[in-house]
């Protein structure tokens, strides 16, 4: 038998055995609340001696200040700075000397902070973690430290960066009225003007237990895990602030909305962007599907048209950002130059056309399942990655359990469900295009 048909079998072998392996062992967890409302999620696996825990504040840059932009990011920093009983840099280092690591992300919706390291620590991480939470220190020494570094971030990531703002201009061209308009970054102009107490109001505000969900996954038992969360996070008392939740509503695209800007850039970039499902709803999983087919790897769509076919572009990179409140989706694409930048728009619309009155193959189809199951496998291979998707599960569906459907659900999608989203969000006459041209065009 030939080497590549021998691949194909261990592939299409390795596969079945991951369907499987993912029918018959769902994620187990316990789930309970503590009496000032802090939600605990506990999964056992006693296969390492290591824990990882995830904690989850229901609290991103859309719970902010349109004129206080970048407190939930800033937040993410100060959250590391130290407490009543931890000394300010030492966070980081009782982590490390533990033999453990420590990160966290912001988004839009939520702030992520994880930690894992050997399962004898665990009492140090919930102790730290409940400091956190109960005591954290927020200084005017403190403020001025991530002040700058904060704003030494933006510089890298955005400011300093070629394209490096693509981003924050596709949103706030995209989103009117909605807070998803400015990015969790934040503005350096609100960073520097906000007081100490502003810092400290949101603090008492959003790190509250009842916005809050702790997890724990990995080597320990139950019942005297349960006794370290209610002496470190029992302490933690009720917050006195109601936090409203209402959803700001986007108008929505009556025409095309048009956008031009001109920076100091070598090559021209052409963007469309629609507004897509958010995270969790029924249309989730189709989108995910279109966009793997659209540009992910040398063999999608966008790339065999506008970069090997017609050569126009240098690259053609999309983006579904699927949020709480709304999802977006950008288009962008690199032009060689002035002359093909005129041709992209043509080769883009015929592709999002085809993808409306024309079924994908069926190779496409199960490809792109393929791909996209892998991917939930693989976020479930580790500690970590169990952690935050129960985090996420219970944040956002308010049911952890939701961590053991996504499979089925990608199972189900199917070549109709595919173009019925794709008239629905790809809609051609209601888009947001963004030029952004290079000096000499101006």
């Amino acid at each position: 038998m030939k080497m590549r048909n021998l691949f194909l079998l261990s592939t299409i072998f390795l596969f079945f055995q991951n369907l499987y392996a993912f029918d018959h062992y769902k994620i187990k967890f316990v789930r309970y609340k503590l009496e000032n409302g802090l939600t605990v999620i506990l999964h056992k696996d006693t296969s390492k001696p290591i824990v990882s825990i995830g904690v989850i504040y229901h609290v991103g840059s859309k719970n902010e200040d349109p004129n206080r932009t970048g407190f939930a990011h800033f937040f993410e920093h100060l959250m590391f700075d130290g407490s009543k009983n931890i000394k300010r840099g030492e966070f980081d280092s009782l982590i490390l000397n533990a033999g453990g690591e420590a990160n966290a992300y912001t988004t839009f919706d939520y702030t992520y902070y994880e930690m894992s390291l050997p399962s004898n620590q665990l009492p140090l991480a919930l102790w730290m973690e409940s400091e956190r939470l109960l005591n954290l220190k927020i200084t005017r020494e403190g403020l001025e430290t991530q002040r700058k570094v904060v704003k030494e971030e933006r510089r890298e990531r955005l400011d300093n960066q070629p394209y490096g703002n693509l981003s924050e201009i596709l949103f706030s061209t995209s989103f009117q009225k909605h807070p998803y308009r400015w990015l969790p970054i934040g503005s350096n102009q609100y960073i520097d003007s906000a007081t100490l107490e502003e810092f400290q109001d949101f603090y008492k505000k959003f790190y509250t237990p009842e916005n809050t969900v702790l997890v724990i996954a990995g080597d320990f038992k139950i019942r005297s895990v349960k006794n370290l969360i209610n002496t470190y996070f029992g302490r933690i008392p009720k917050s006195q602030i109601k936090i409203t939740k209402e959803k700001t509503i986007e108008p929505p695209l009556q025409k095309d909305r048009v956008k031009t800007v001109y920076y100091n850039v070598e090559f021209p970039v052409f963007s469309y962007s629609f507004f897509a499902p958010a995270f969790g709803t029924n249309d989730y999983y189709a989108f995910l599907f279109l966009n793997s087919i659209l540009s992910t790897g040398e063999s999608s769509r966008f790339n065999q048209k506008l970069k090997i076919k017609e050569n126009l572009v240098l690259d053609v990179e999309t983006s579904f950002q699927a949020m709480e409140d709304y999802g977006l989706y950008f288009i962008t694409c690199y032009a060689k130059n002035e002359d093909s930048y005129k041709k992209i728009e043509t080769h883009l619309k015929e592709e999002i056309i085809k993808l409306q009155t024309t079924f994908v193959t069926d190779r496409e189809l199960e490809k792109v399942k393929n791909r996209i199951q892998r991917m939930i496998l693989d976020s479930n291979s580790n500690l970590s990655g169990i952690a935050e998707n129960l985090a996420l599960s219970e944040m956002f569906y308010g049911n952890a359990g939701y961590i053991n459907s996504e499979f089925d659900k990608i199972s189900s999608v199917t070549k109709e469900d595919l173009q019925r989203v794709a008239k629905t969000y790809l809609t051609l006459d209601k888009k947001i295009i963004l030029n952004y041209l290079t000096p000499q065009k101006k």
